[in-house]
């Protein structure tokens, strides 16, 4: 995902800034953020087409041209990563969003619910239908759901002849002719979120200006970049309340940890960093803890006077990936009703297109969070996404 991120954000940049080019923005999979990419998606509104797809295959990062047209081209850079382009006229521009971000089960819902109140959705625009058509739609799974729709189906026909082009130009007046409010991209992925739109149900998503703090990050103490101060300089620049130093501490598969006999001293160095920093910005709060390994016996690998030492202690599983479900199972669910616990860091274990998550069953585990008041990390690391939505 970071990936491409930065290889998106310099197509955008790169294309942009051609005359003609009125709107350029991302779509599919990327747009979603979805866990892994597949190809990146470039939705172009412009006037000068030609133009714009001689700049975007000749760009210093084409390996291969795949494809080229006058509506779209593709390209593979020189990472291996495939690009697809589409121009659209200004006035299509955010049908063809909608169409080419997807997903696949969210647009077949759409064109369902379209083809419903007479009109006709595609990546070319929104238009009415001569006739109205009777139409089935997809059974929604439900917000928790994952289960793909049904085809749409129709009893008859649908004639588009003699129809009206409705206003596409964005997102928003698209989901205004449907009858909903606008979803955001990360929400298309036909998990009831249009039912949600419909009755104006759709739950607020967590923005960056919603964070307030981190509780889990390194320093150059064990196995981050950064020093105490400069950590603490970065919460206070993105206007944190609060920061958790949780350096590792040194056990199995923990190469770069700091060990029990030298944590005391990592203990007085965060206190005194958190006493000069805290005078200096009154309402900021600098928290010393620690990222404790579970062993696989479920125990922890510092002793318990000193994590009650700590202001949050984070326990993680770093070896033994491959542990039978109920052994993983147990020795997770020991560190969370363990009393010096405060949270269970990456829960799963898996790293996205890199380890898939060992075997736990994740509601056991949840019991044992709530039988010890621990809290399940959410890490938003784009390597890590777990727990995942």
């Amino acid at each position: 995902l970071p990936k491409a991120m930065a290889i998106a954000d310099q197509v955008v940049k790169l294309l942009g800034a051609i005359p003609g080019v009125e709107k350029i923005a991302p779509a599919g999979s990327l747009r979603r953020r979805a866990e892994s990419i597949g190809d990146i998606d470039i939705v172009v509104a412009c006037t000068a087409g030609a133009a714009v797809m001689d700049a975007f295959c000749s760009m210093a990062m084409v390996g291969d041209v795949l494809a080229r047209g006058e509506t779209k081209s593709s390209i593979r850079t020189t990472e291996g990563m495939q690009v697809d382009l589409r121009v659209v006229p200004p006035e299509h521009f955010g049908a063809a969003m909608l169409y080419f971000t997807g997903s696949k089960a969210h647009n077949v819902r759409m064109r369902a619910l379209a083809l419903k109140q007479g009109m006709t959705l595609n990546e070319y625009g929104l238009m009415t239908l001569a006739e109205k058509a009777d139409v089935e739609l997809p059974e929604d799974p439900g917000l928790a759901g994952h289960a793909v729709p049904r085809a749409a189906r129709r009893s008859r026909a649908v004639v588009a002849a003699d129809g009206e082009e409705l206003p596409s130009a964005t997102e928003e007046q698209v989901f205004q002719q449907l009858g909903l409010v606008y979803i955001p991209p990360l929400l298309r992925e036909d998990r009831g979120e249009i039912a949600l739109a419909q009755s104006g149900g759709l739950p607020r998503l967590v923005e960056l200006a919603d964070i307030r703090g981190d509780l889990h990050s390194h320093t150059n103490n064990s196995d981050g970049r950064n020093t105490i101060e400069e950590m603490a300089a970065g919460a206070i620049e993105r206007g944190y309340a609060y920061l958790n130093i949780s350096d590792h501490s040194r056990s199995q598969g923990i190469i770069t940890g700091i060990d029990s006999v030298d944590y005391p001293k990592q203990v007085e160095r965060v206190r005194a960093a958190a006493k000069v920093i805290e005078a200096a910005n009154p309402g900021f709060r600098l928290l010393c803890g620690v990222e404790v390994n579970v062993l696989p016996d479920g125990t922890l690998d510092l002793p318990d006077e000193l994590l009650a030492e700590m202001d949050v202690v984070v326990a993680s599983v770093h070896s033994n990936f491959r542990q039978a479900r109920d052994e993983m199972t147990a020795r997770i669910c020991a560190a969370a009703r363990h009393p010096h616990i405060d949270i269970i860091g990456h829960p799963t274990g898996k790293k996205v297109e890199a380890r898939d998550p060992y075997e736990v069953d994740l509601d056991q585990v949840m019991q044992a969070a709530l039988e010890g008041h621990t809290a399940l990390e959410i890490n938003a690391s784009p390597s890590r996404l777990d727990l995942n939505d």
